[in-house]
């Protein structure tokens, strides 16, 4: 046995070093290749051509909001029951068994620029890796996401002119809130490594969350010059340029982005909000009921969707939608405060007061929510 250094790559290669067959898959312990995949999965090791294929890996949700999740409606595979979809990454798993081949970094470790730098041929490979992400609490989450940003500014010490590290310890900034230092992080990795779009795309996100709509602009400018066609990039934009007002010039990237993937979920979300903004109702729930379509457990959409339908007096309606939605997040005021309008519409004064206290409860200044319920009581 090995000790823990700090670094998941040591531990990958130290179990590489082990393995005595020709040909090595990686698999971590919430992951699985469903069994009838094991016959194709055996037959690629016999490509003379091949000394690694990169797999899709589908980490599966239910309430994912990601640019390119992909609907389970149609799916054939077994391991995606009980899912509504999935978010799919190509990562290198199944390899020969060479001793130049050895993962990199500390966190989130890859093993791609070893097989490349080593003169290896990378094959795509259709197989896709099942991904379960399993329930943990917000405190085993803070201490998951605190070790991560521990070992990405240590990795930062090891390669400081790689923007990789850089990347992921802003994004843990982020979701920690910590913006400042998500901010000078990311300055850093201009200065210090190849300015990737990915640091770009990231800062247009900071700044977009600290209401600096104009640098967002600015940034996700730069990062588009690199992949003009990145949706997620696109998506920011014409948030940014919502924001300022320019609500035709987002409405013109929006319907670009939806071109390029007229699946993508944040795309018809932000459409939806758009429509929304600009009391084009009927354009809105259309787009929502786009998202819902497919993924029907999507928070965004289905929240947005009840809000509508209470503005437009459609109580039942509004009362479905919200409800679901409020199964899915039953700590959000906005979706407390409507529902409890809706079933204040349909008579039911008693459940309205309950929904109006626990929205106070979690928001006790918000003078919406007061109000209202001073109005019922």
């Amino acid at each position: 046995n090995m000790e823990w250094e700090d670094d998941f790559s040591k531990a990958r290669n130290y179990s590489l070093s082990k393995a005595t067959g020709d040909w090595i898959l990686v698999l971590d312990a919430d992951e699985t290749i469903s069994l009838r995949d094991h016959k194709h999965l055996t037959k690629l090791l016999d490509n003379p051509e091949a000394d690694a294929y990169s797999l899709t890996q589908r980490t599966y949700g239910s309430n994912l909001r990601h640019a390119f999740y992909v609907s389970c409606n149609t799916d054939s595979y077994s391991e995606s029951r009980g899912y509504t979809g999935w978010i799919a990454s190509d990562l290198v798993r199944l390899f020969r068994n060479k001793a130049c081949y050895q993962f990199h970094y500390r966190i989130h470790e890859v093993i791609e620029p070893s097989i490349t730098s080593c003169g290896g041929n990378i094959c795509q490979c259709s197989i896709p890796i099942h991904h379960y992400n399993y329930e943990r609490s917000e405190q085993q989450i803070e201490a998951k996401l605190a070790n991560y940003l521990k070992l990405g500014l240590l990795q930062i010490q090891d390669t400081p002119s790689d923007p990789k590290p850089y990347i992921e310890a802003s994004q843990v900034y982020l979701q920690f809130g910590q913006h400042q230092d998500a901010e000078s992080t990311l300055k850093n990795a201009i200065t210090a490594s190849a300015a990737s779009p990915d640091i770009y795309n990231l800062l247009g996100t900071l700044y977009l969350q600290t209401n600096r709509p104009a640098e967002a602009q600015q940034a996700l400018e730069k990062g588009l010059t690199c992949r003009p066609n990145d949706i997620e990039m696109l998506n920011k934009m014409a948030s940014a340029s919502l924001a300022k007002g320019a609500i035709n010039t987002a409405e013109k990237i929006l319907s670009r982005a939806l071109k390029l993937a007229p699946d993508a979920v944040m795309t018809l979300n932000n459409l939806g909000l758009l429509y929304a903004t600009t009391n084009r109702n009927a354009k809105s729930i259309k787009a929502f009921n786009n998202t819902l379509k497919i993924n029907p457990h999507n928070e965004y959409a289905l929240t947005n969707l009840g809000v509508i339908y209470v503005m437009t007096k459609q109580f039942e309606l509004a009362k479905f939608h919200l409800e679901h939605a409020h199964s899915i997040n039953d700590r959000d005021p906005r979706i407390l405060y409507h529902l409890a309008i809706a079933y204040h519409e349909l008579g039911n004064i008693k459940h309205a007061i309950q929904l109006l206290k626990r929205a106070q409860a979690i928001k006790p200044g918000d003078p919406a929510i007061n109000a209202y319920l001073d109005k019922l009581l």
